[in-house]
């Protein structure tokens, strides 16, 4: 009995047809026996890798998109950092003015009841 696992593939392709070729790989892998079951969309990358190779500088443009994109996820970061920092500080200033007003309406209501029994009023 064959045992079913569940992998990820992901392919790519940067010379040709690259609709047709993604299309010929997916049939490979089927006649293989390999049962593709979702295939997410398609999303074109800048071409580093293609350029890098022509002009013998893929050291040099793999390390500045590293750099990119780990300065992206860094501002990404800071900016949820910040955004959680005023939903705290609103959080908390929300609930020291409840624990206030319950403070003062708690006095307020006792110094009306103090009022209103030495003035002899009915309640």
């Amino acid at each position: 009995m064959k045992r079913l696992r569940r992998i990820f593939i992901g392919l790519g392709a940067n010379l040709g047809d690259r609709l047709e070729n993604l299309r010929k790989a997916l049939d490979l892998l089927k006649e293989h026996g390999i049962w593709v079951t979702r295939v997410s969309g398609l999303y074109e990358v800048v071409r580093i890798v293609a350029t890098g190779e022509k002009t013998g500088t893929i050291d040099e443009g793999l390390t500045k998109a590293a750099e990119f994109l780990e300065s992206e996820a860094l501002t990404a970061i800071r900016a949820q950092a910040d955004a959680a920092y005023f939903v705290c500080f609103f959080l908390a200033a929300i609930a020291i003015f409840l624990a206030v007003a319950r403070f003062w309406l708690h006095w307020y209501g006792g110094m009306v009841e103090a009022v209103d029994k030495f003035m002899g009023v009915d309640q």
